[in-house]
């Protein structure tokens, strides 16, 4: 994690979460991927095959290609993707980049509550995930979790950064916390205790 404290206002790099197993994975299913994919056009493409099952292999082909497209921005995004949190007077913005490309969400620090930490992984998946690594390799006994900063936004809860450790979380919490005060616009009471 790099930071920066400018005249633009308080900046955090950090680098996408890797998942090193999900690197090494995901080029096997883009193998797989291919080779569905060049079975499945070969298939439509056959003057001899139904039309029926023609429409089907064309179908398949379309859906094939959408998931090895989706898995391709996955990886990528695990390989070179970023992630940047700005503070200034009185805003928070998220950025996620890729390759030049970013996509940003702005938030009001006014209205922004119980800013948090929250250890439970994000995705469903990455519990299952985690429970599987841990009892075959001890996966988590040799490296920190990961965790995930939240807070209450309205109505909505908006969880961002989830690439740091919990010692990392808290030091963010609180370098926002004191550039908020700086700046005399501190986003209310901050709590510490794991999400619901």
């Amino acid at each position: 994690m790099r930071i920066e404290d400018g005249p633009d206002g308080l900046r955090f790099e950090l680098p996408a979460r890797r998942k090193w197993s999900h690197i090494v994975f995901l080029p096997v299913c883009l193998t797989a991927f291919y080779y569905a994919e060049a079975f499945s056009f070969g298939l439509g493409a056959s003057a001899q095959t139904p039309s029926l099952l023609r429409a089907l292999s064309v179908a398949c082909f379309l859906l094939i290609t959408a998931c090895a497209l989706y898995s391709t921005v996955v990886w990528l995004r695990l390989l070179l993707g970023q992630e940047q949190v700005l503070v200034t007077e009185g805003r928070l913005v998220h950025r996620t980049q890729l390759l030049g490309l970013s996509r940003s969400r702005t938030y009001d620090l006014d209205r922004m509550t119980n800013l948090r930490i929250s250890p439970k992984p994000i995705h469903a998946w990455d519990a299952v995930w985690d429970e599987v690594a841990d009892a075959c390799w001890g996966y988590r006994k040799h490296k920190p979790a990961d965790v995930a900063l939240l807070f209450e936004y309205g109505t909505k809860t908006i969880r961002f950064t989830t690439s740091v450790n919990e010692a990392g979380g808290a030091m963010m919490i609180e370098r926002i916390h004191d550039h908020s005060r700086n700046a005399h616009t501190q986003p209310k009471k901050a709590s510490m205790s794991p999400a619901t």
